[in-house]
């Protein structure tokens, strides 16, 4: 009985010891301890968790995420279409914020002659709060709007609900007490759906605390990886602040480690992987490319015999014109082979008649006096150049062979 109630224990506390943590949770878990959610206070960031307990002051966050209650938010259309220009129209614009602050700008290219300029105001106040300065000070909007949502986002967090869209005129955002028993807070929610031109019944997005929390950090991770130095905090040497640069130092250094052991993995991974896919078609494409071979062969062949055939001049009706000249009291006394036809020397009554009936035949393209006409007692000798008519050849392919046919 008693082996029974240990084995029983025994089973109790495994169940409920956790699994153990993987080598990139655990370096994620580290990071996380120096990224943080402010509000009134800091508010950690935990793997699968949400925004509830607020932070030590004993932790130094180097990576703030800026509650929107504490930022001014505005979008300007700049009909620029020279990136250089609108970063010098940025330095010399008038201050546009209802008050003093730190500034971020992120710039987007709209068209080739203009460019979107999204600018949030951190307040004095609540920058002030931030002891000891953090490397990255980012508002929760450009996080979310880094993910770029397709629908308008209701998201709670922290007995808050920020409302964010992105309209064709661009980001717009507000945020609200999410408790609304006493509807306290509809009127003025109701007035800003109206005035960028959504409503209640709009395709929302909605987030509860837990999705909320995950939506900021994969927003902060697509910063991270394509604008983080629009978030840089300038660097302001006051007397009695020490800027924390060894810490600094070892956050750099572990995200850096941290690229170049994902990067190094996911390249060892993608070459084995790309060589295994191109041995695989290279057995596979061995029959083909052997095919192919043998088809170029074959029609280089054809070509050569068509060429050849295509060239040949039809010397077999030169017998079958002397035939007929003979028949016509015609002596043929020689024959020559020149490039383009042949000469008959012959003799007859009449040269005239004879070339009149070379000039009627079909089979003779032309006929020429090739030397002059001699008178030998009552015949004449002469010499006529005959050019034949070429005659076309058709090759035909079958089976094993090549055949010619006129």
């Amino acid at each position: 009985m008693l082996n029974v109630v240990v084995n029983q224990r025994e089973l109790r506390t495994l169940q409920a010891k956790p699994p153990p943590l993987t080598f990139a949770n655990k370096v994620l878990d580290y990071l996380l301890k120096y990224v943080s959610f402010w509000s009134k206070g800091l508010y950690p960031f935990v793997r699968g968790g949400h925004l509830h307990a607020q932070k030590t002051s004993a932790t130094r966050s180097w990576i703030v995420v800026v509650g929107r209650q504490h930022y001014f938010e505005s979008v300007t259309d700049y009909p620029v279409g020279d990136l250089a220009d609108v970063k010098k129209i940025l330095k010399n614009r008038p201050w546009a914020s209802p008050f003093r602050g730190q500034q971020f700008d992120q710039i987007e290219r709209l068209t080739a002659q203009s460019h979107r300029v999204t600018s949030w105001v951190v307040k004095d106040q609540a920058m002030a709060s931030l002891q000891p300065r953090p490397l990255l000070v980012i508002p929760e909007t450009a996080c979310i709007n880094a993910l770029q949502p397709q629908q308008p986002q209701l998201l709670s967090r922290l007995e808050h609900t920020l409302v964010v869209a992105n309209t064709s005129d661009g980001l717009v955002s507000n945020v609200y007490q999410a408790d609304l028993s006493n509807g306290s807070a509809a009127v003025p929610r109701d007035n800003f759906f109206a005035s960028v031109g959504l409503s209640e019944d709009a395709n929302w997005q909605r987030h509860d605390d837990k999705s909320t929390h995950d939506q900021l950090l994969k927003g902060l991770g697509a910063i991270l990886k394509t604008s983080p130095l629009n978030f840089v905090l300038p660097f302001k040497p006051l007397l009695g602040i020490a800027y924390p640069w060894k810490r600094a130092l070892k956050l750099l250094g572990g995200l850096l480690v941290t690229y170049l052991l994902l990067t190094s993995a996911y390249l060892v991974g993608a070459n084995a992987w790309v060589d295994h896919r191109i041995e695989q078609l290279r057995v596979q494409s061995e029959p083909v490319l052997e095919l192919r071979q043998q088809v170029k062969q074959l029609r280089a062949e054809y070509s050569a015999m068509k060429a050849l055939v295509s060239s040949v001049t039809p010397m077999w009706l030169v017998w079958d014109l002397a035939l007929d000249l003979a028949d016509r009291d015609v002596t043929l006394r020689a024959v020559n082979k020149v490039s383009d036809g042949v000469i008959f020397f012959l003799s007859a009554s009449k040269a005239s008649e004879v070339m009149r009936f070379l000039s009627q035949d079909p089979r003779v393209a032309s006929a020429d006096y090739a030397f002059p006409v001699t008178q030998r007692d009552t015949l004449q000798q002469f010499a006529v150049k005959v050019v034949f008519v070429p005659q076309k050849m058709a090759l035909t392919a079958e089976s094993g062979s090549v055949t010619a046919s006129e």
